[in-house]
């Protein structure tokens, strides 16, 4: 492994065969940095944080306690991942990336939309695996169109769901059938 210059390393962390570790970065408590994995400068992770083999967390980037990071995941600079949320193996998320504490965005994802809190304040979010827009938040993982039936009563969720689909087709300049 190789860690940089003031880098702060918690009590019973666990860092991986050739991870390296940026200048001033933050490890928690018990955390664990897998083999091959890249921890930007500037970087937190929370304490029981797991970090993925081959995984890069950007420079800046918070990863809240509990937060699981999976094999070859790529998350952007001063991106946030709240406490205990889970990412996906092979999962793509940009910088200032806002992952809400509890989250879970599947394998493979390579669009992530934070749809923001409903009035029972669930984090929503938005993300594409496989050309499969899928919406998660409320304790589901729905692909598109069920989310439509599973929030039927739910007048909030339906809109989140139509602007998901909205910024999808604009992101991948197709139109996505729901």
């Amino acid at each position: 492994a190789r860690i940089g210059d003031d880098v702060q390393i918690g009590d019973y962390a666990q860092i991986g065969i050739g991870a390296r570790i940026g200048d001033d970065a933050q490890i928690g408590d018990d955390a664990q940095i897998g083999d091959g994995a890249q921890i930007g400068s500037y970087a937190w992770i929370g304490s029981y944080a797991r970090i993925g083999d081959d995984a890069q967390i950007g420079i800046g980037a918070h990863i809240g306690d509990g937060a699981r990071i999976g094999d070859d995941a790529q998350i952007g600079d001063d991106a946030q991942i709240g406490n205990g949320a889970q990412i996906g193996n092979g999962t793509w998320l940009g910088d200032d990336a806002h992952i809400g504490n509890g989250a879970r965005i599947g394998d493979g994802a390579r669009f992530v939309l934070n749809l923001g809190a409903d009035l029972r304040g669930y984090t929503l979010h938005a993300y594409a695996v496989d050309g499969v827009l899928r919406i998660t938040g409320d304790g589901a993982d729905i692909a598109l169109p069920e989310a439509r039936e599973y929030w039927a009563d739910n007048p909030w969720m339906l809109a989140a769901c139509d602007y998901a689909e909205r910024l999808y087709a604009i992101a991948t300049a197709k139109p996505h059938d729901c």
